[in-house]
């Protein structure tokens, strides 16, 4: 009977610790993903500026800002550069 008792611990304290791995990962994905959307965006906003005499310079710092704020973030970049 306690074989039984710990091997149904063993698995509770498993999901428990999964549970824990897999949050960070979710958050991660996230921040990839806005990095993406807005490294894509400044392209984007650097090609056509070109046109307009619009130029965001890509920084380490303003990769930063895309990367946890994601499109909101390169529009900041934006009304920053025409300020």
């Amino acid at each position: 009977m306690e074989t039984i008792l710990f091997y149904g611990i063993g698995i509770i304290i498993l999901f428990v610790l999964a549970k824990f791995l897999t949050f960070p990962l979710k958050v991660v994905k996230e921040l990839v993903v806005n990095a993406i959307l807005g490294g894509l965006a400044l392209l984007l906003i650097n090609f056509i500026g070109g046109f307009l005499g619009i130029n965001i310079v890509i920084t380490p710092l303003n990769a930063i800002l895309v990367g946890f704020l994601g499109v909101p973030g390169v529009v900041i970049l934006l009304v920053i550069q025409m300020l």
